[in-house]
């Protein structure tokens, strides 16, 4: 009898030991898709405080918070104190949106573990995360970096400590990985944090550290961190692999963190060589890996620099009045300040919060009266047979004009507009958390569509990136959002991307041609003698409105006009009287495929 009792006391006092604690969130107060912060009771009955949260991605019914992505603060979910220690961490999470999740586990304050990755909408259970404290503590979970995913949280779960003597400290990394792949001249990066749980003396300290490293080793009460950082040059590439000590009277453990330092590749590195599909995809993928998103103050910082007059720091241009000079002061202040006008209009495909909101590649400092007046219409020439015609579109913009379903820039911005767009629909394919795929249509009803692409390639060739276009895609990777434009880079991209249609695939077709030949070089601009002439052009498919365009120069600028439309083929072959008035005259030949 008294060895059962003796017995069960021993059982209670383990069971004890380990039981730890819980937290359901059956408490938590948000279930709808709107982020906010507060507070609530937990299960153990202290006050449990999250920012940042929403509601509506469930785990387990009736209640799971889900932390935001790019919050200032980082959204986290935080507990009251807790007693009895903690010795092993469980609980479930699941990756709700595109974006992959990373996040923090930090307990009083110091970061144990950084967990990433996941699939959409499936539940991942962590089992038994090492936290061993041995004291009263605190647990948060937050999101790790600005562009973290985000991430619901349930289930929580933790064992009570029950360590005994010996135990040597324990090594933790921020963020939590063994190792890193860097191209040199770049940061390295890495907090190290010993904790041990029975209030010894603990000393940190690392070996192999490479030339122009940096690690103060301590000694002291745990936990004890120090900041490892290095930026390799470019003599130093190759494997690196640091090992950092944590001791006390117990013993001493150790961890190593692995370095391996690559040359620099250019941005495009990847991109360069290949066509077509293939070139668009990775493109997609370098424009898109590492990218700021700015919120609202950042992005109205930008827009001041990105379009600073270069004549006077004080003031912006305009992109329909490129000659104009507004203060920057004058930033939504009606009728006469200016605005951001998105090339790719806000009601064709954007999302409400999402990165193509306010990626700075699509936004242009403008009059708010002519953004207003140009509206979510579609880049193209003004037809004027529309009864909806207007040229100029308005006073404030003279170079413009509009019609119906469309609006033409000045020709000194035909080229920045036309390369915002392709930019976005290189850059955003449905994959980005709050965002949708964006396409070219010819068809302005289509919704997240913009056009005419075959103006807009005309466009491009018209106008190529000056050195205000090529400042702002510099500023927008140096100073803001660390990404950049390739067709502003590379605008032979531009017809590799979206092509002429040499290979069939549907996409238009544009030639540009010299009178009295039959050639269809795509590359160049020919320029036709003076006088009567007849401009032939071959080897045309079938199924087509052609369109040719004579430019003459105005300044250093090609000013275009269209001079002749058909439909009518002869075996393959259009020719077009013209009668060129000067030496400087150029013709242009556009197919518009139905």
């Amino acid at each position: 009898m008294f060895r059962r009792f003796q017995f069960a006391l021993a059982f209670c006092a383990a069971a004890s030991a380990f039981a730890g604690g819980s937290e359901n969130f059956n408490n938590f107060p948000v279930t709808g898709s709107s982020y906010s912060n507060g507070t609530f009771r937990g299960q153990d009955g202290s006050t449990w405080s999250f920012a940042a949260c929403r509601g509506d991605q469930l785990i387990t019914a009736p209640r799971t918070p889900c932390l935001d992505k790019g919050a200032t603060p980082a959204a986290n979910i935080t507990s009251g104190t807790l007693s009895n220690g903690c010795g092993t961490l469980s609980f479930d999470w699941m990756r709700p949106f595109s974006s992959v999740c990373s996040f923090d586990i930090l307990v009083n304050g110091v970061v144990r573990h950084t967990i990433t990755g996941g699939v959409i909408d499936v539940t991942n259970h962590v089992a038994d995360l090492p936290v061993n404290v041995g004291s009263n503590f605190t647990l948060q979970i937050q999101q790790h970096s600005f562009s973290a995913g985000q991430v619901a949280i349930d289930n929580l779960s933790w064992t009570s400590y029950g360590g005994a003597s010996p135990e040597p400290p324990t090594l933790f990394f921020s963020p939590d990985t063994n190792s890193v792949l860097v191209p040199c001249s770049n940061s390295v990066s890495l907090t190290v944090t010993a904790t041990e749980p029975n209030a010894d003396t603990v000393r940190l300290w690392a070996a192999g550290l490479p030339p122009g490293a940096a690690f103060n080793a301590a000694t002291g009460s745990a936990p004890l961190i120090s900041a490892f950082s290095w930026i390799p040059s470019s003599s130093q590439t190759g494997s690196f692999p640091v090992v950092f000590y944590a001791g006390d009277k117990d013993g001493t453990n150790s961890r190593t963190f692995s370095i391996e330092v690559t040359p620099i590749y250019p941005y495009y590195h990847y991109a360069i060589g290949l066509t077509g599909t293939a070139l668009r995809a990775k493109l997609h993928d370098i424009i898109s890996a590492g990218v700021r998103q700015l919120n609202d103050d950042q992005e109205n910082e930008a827009m001041k620099v990105i379009h600073t007059d270069p004549a006077d720091t004080n003031n912006v241009l305009l992109l329909y009045n490129p000659t104009s000079s507004v203060p920057k002061s004058e930033y939504n202040n009606s009728p006469n300040g200016w605005n951001k006008e998105h090339g790719w209009p806000e009601s064709r495909g954007l999302g409400i919060d999402g990165p193509d909101q306010v990626d700075v590649h699509n936004l242009f400092a403008e009059h708010i009266g002519a953004n207003a007046l140009r509206g979510n219409l579609y880049f193209d020439e003004s037809d004027p047979l529309d009864p909806a015609y207007r040229s100029p579109s308005t006073n404030v913009a003279p170079l413009t004009s509009m019609d119906s379903d469309s609006f033409e820039p000045p020709p000194a911005s035909k080229g920045n507009v036309a390369r915002a767009v392709f930019y976005m629909a290189t850059r955003y394919d449905g994959t980005a958390d709050k965002t949708s795929a964006l396409w070219f249509s010819d068809d302005p009803s289509h919704t997240n569509s913009m056009g005419k692409l075959a103006t807009l390639l005309l466009w491009h060739a018209m106008d190529p990136p000056d050195a205000f276009e090529s400042n702002k895609n510099e500023l927008i990777y140096a100073n803001f959002q660390s990404n950049r434009n390739p067709y502003i880079d590379h605008p032979e991209w531009v017809e590799e991307v979206f092509g002429t249609d040499s290979d069939g695939d549907g996409v238009t077709d544009t030639h540009e041609i010299l009178a009295g030949s039959a050639t269809n070089d795509p590359a160049s601009l020919f320029e036709a003698a003076p006088g009567p002439a007849q401009i032939t052009c071959s080897s045309l498919s079938s199924g087509s409105v052609w369109r040719l365009y004579e430019g003459s120069f105005q300044g250093s600028d090609i000013a275009w006009r269209l001079v002749a439309e058909t439909n009518q083929l002869q075996s393959g072959t259009l020719r077009f009287p013209v009668a060129p008035t000067g030496a400087a005259t150029f013709y242009h030949l556009r197919a518009l495929r139905p």
